[in-house]
């Protein structure tokens, strides 16, 4: 009947009774480092979880931290566990560094009035644009911080050789991909138009990729780059 009310097995009850007999008591063995009144982490868990991130390693993931809690303690918690006691002190994962992208409204309205004007199909409209990367790109870029405080990380940030690739996007997907040491100069990118414009991916006004949209960079405001692209029939 008693392993019945307590929905336990009766090899349960009698080691309750086992124990009860022999002075050990009838509670349940608490797990050591376990505040198992309140089913919490105790004090000197939920400090240590908030200096790991705020002093040691900002940058690290849930699943990290919870490796180096084992390490540090001999148990483990589950990430969800560590999330609530990162949120019971106000810290948040949020990005490093914010860059604000300034837009010229004439700029915008000048776009505007030329599409207008040529009232595109999507198969005519090339998206082109360059972008590059080195080691430090793959860092992370975001960490745990104090709500209302940046996050601020101090170390050695080696450069390692810069890449650059430009891309050509149509309705389709890529058309093409160009890839270059360092970064991309006028020349460099004229040339890379160049080898598109002779692969046949590229049609003259009205046809399939006739209209390449580009932004305000200086190498796309080369006039090499310009009369070359009009002689072509691109606009």
């Amino acid at each position: 009947d008693i392993a019945r009310n307590f929905h336990v097995h009766k090899g349960t009850v009698s080691k309750w009774v086992k124990n009860f007999k022999s002075g050990k008591g009838w509670q349940r063995q608490v797990r050591k480092g376990w505040d198992h009144k309140n089913s919490r982490i105790l004090k000197i868990h939920h400090q240590w979880i908030v200096d790991y991130v705020l002093n040691k390693d900002p940058l690290a993931l849930l699943p990290e931290i919870q490796d180096q809690f084992g390490l540090e303690f001999g148990f483990t918690v589950s990430c969800a566990t560590i999330s609530r006691e990162l949120a019971k002190a106000k810290i948040t994962y949020k990005v490093i560094e914010k860059r604000a992208t300034q837009i010229k409204e004439e700029d915008v309205a000048r776009f505007q009035a030329e599409m207008m004007h040529l009232k595109p199909h999507l198969e005519q409209l090339l998206f082109v644009d360059e972008t590059s990367f080195d080691r430090r790109s793959m860092q992370r870029r975001r960490g745990w911080g104090p709500e209302g405080e940046k996050v601020v990380v101090e170390g050695d940030f080696l450069r390692s050789k810069r890449l650059s690739f430009v891309a050509f996007l149509g309705v389709e997907g890529v058309v093409d991909v160009d890839l270059t040491p360092g970064t991309f100069t006028r020349h460099r990118f004229l040339q890379s138009a160049e080898q598109l414009l002779n692969s046949g991916k590229v049609h003259k006004y009205p046809g399939k990729h006739s209209i390449w949209i580009m932004d305000g960079a200086s190498i796309h405001l080369s006039a090499d780059l310009m009369g070359y692209l009009w002689c072509m029939g691109i606009k």
